[in-house]
């Protein structure tokens, strides 16, 4: 691990991946942030918090005019771009991809089209019925970041050139930046890496360089429910975890554990230091019933951890995005994740139990339903009990 200018860069061998390198790039803002701090003049400011959507097609766009295959996607506190490439290449592909984003002069010309792009790919996701309850259900995992899924469509759709520049000015730059390169390096040294970057993305926002501030809201209090109309009968059941002083790595293993847990359920984590979830969606809530981890069997938990260790050999071997997005996201929030996959196997169910004991958190749950026309008595009757 290298730093300079502020650049993490992490460097990952991995003979798996024969002669290929895997490059992910997670700009540490999403959709979910409406507030940046300047780091220089401690100010703060109020953003369009719709611009990652268009930073992350704008790089879709410039990937498809270009020859390096890869793709970019936003979520609700990071922006994530995956590039394949080979060690030969790396360094050129990624201060092209760099440079291109940071070209104010060309994106003018293009940035309706981008736009469009952006709001028809939004669509597209909006319209499946799983996706709806999905984006629903980060209002609750959003609750302390105030988001509300309509106000971020509407920034969307009102966004201007002008407050997508203002953003990437004080946005694009260093200390916003986590490289993780990971396959056949062939001797890549992080320096090199970071000696190779462009200038223009160095020197990007050396005048207003600014971080997201989270909104600072008083926590979720109580458990919550709200019905959509669907196409079809989905739950998502939100877990708000709230720890009290839980090691980060702990606290880490937990919401795998529990997401593993969610058996016949497609779960997300969702991690930070304030209040870290766990969303379910299925056709009816989860296995997990509300405490989960609390009572499970050491039988449970031995299966558990076997499980955890067919996801990490999985991403390992056959899914390098997915491997740069979890490796990447742990790191973001100073997450030892390497270590977590070395030693995860060597935690007793005797050692976890007391960590249930002593430290297991409040937890709040939150229900979406997406209810189908004419069904809605069957679909609530499926739901916890919610105050």
């Amino acid at each position: 691990m290298s730093f300079d200018h502020n650049i993490n860069v992490i460097l990952y061998e991995n003979e798996h991946r024969k002669d290929r390198v895997h490059c992910s790039l997670l700009f540490k803002f999403g959709f979910f942030y409406r507030q940046i701090g300047s780091q220089k003049n401690f100010t703060t400011e109020t953003i369009n918090q719709a611009s990652p959507f268009i930073l992350a097609e704008h790089l879709n766009w410039l990937l498809a005019q270009s020859s390096i295959v890869g793709s970019c996607s936003t979520s609700p506190k990071e922006t994530i771009a995956y590039f394949e490439t080979s060690a030969q290449n790396t360094e050129e592909n990624l201060s092209e991809i760099l440079s291109l984003i940071t070209a104010e002069n060309t994106f003018v010309e293009i940035f309706e089209d981008i736009k469009r792009r952006a709001k028809d790919a939004f669509a597209k996701y909006y319209a499946d019925s799983e996706n709806r309850a999905l984006l629903k259900a980060f209002e609750i995992a959003g609750y302390e970041e105030q988001f509300r899924l309509g106000e971020c469509i509407n920034a969307l759709d009102t966004i201007t050139c002008e407050e997508y520049l203002a953003f990437t000015r004080k946005m694009l730059h260093p200390d916003n930046l986590l490289i993780f390169l990971e396959g056949a390096l062939e001797g890549l040294a992080a320096d090199d890496v970071v000696a190779a970057l462009p200038k223009e993305f160095l020197e990007n926002c050396s005048d207003d360089p600014s971080m997201v501030l989270s909104s600072g809201s008083e926590r979720l209090s109580k458990d919550y429910f709200v019905a959509e109309p669907g196409r079809e009968n989905l739950i998502v059941t939100v877990y708000k975890c709230y720890f009290d002083n839980l090691a980060l790595e702990d606290t880490y293993l937990f919401l795998l554990l529990a997401a593993i847990a969610a058996t016949e359920q497609k779960a997300i984590v969702m991690y930070d230091h304030r209040s870290p979830s766990v969303l379910c969606c299925g056709v009816k809530p989860p296995a997990l019933g509300k405490t989960p981890l609390q009572d499970i069997t050491e039988d449970q938990f031995e299966s558990l951890k076997l499980q955890a260790g067919v996801f990490f050999h999985e991403l390992t071997l056959h899914r390098p995005q997915d491997f740069g997005a979890m490796i990447v996201t742990a790191i973001a929030y100073n997450v030892a994740i390497f270590k977590i996959m070395l030693a995860y196997e060597q935690l007793s169910f005797a050692d976890f139990q007391k960590l249930i004991a002593k430290s297991y958190p409040e937890i709040q749950i939150g229900i979406v339903q997406m209810k189908k026309l004419g069904d809605e008595e069957n679909v609530r009757s499926n739901s916890f009990e919610t105050a």
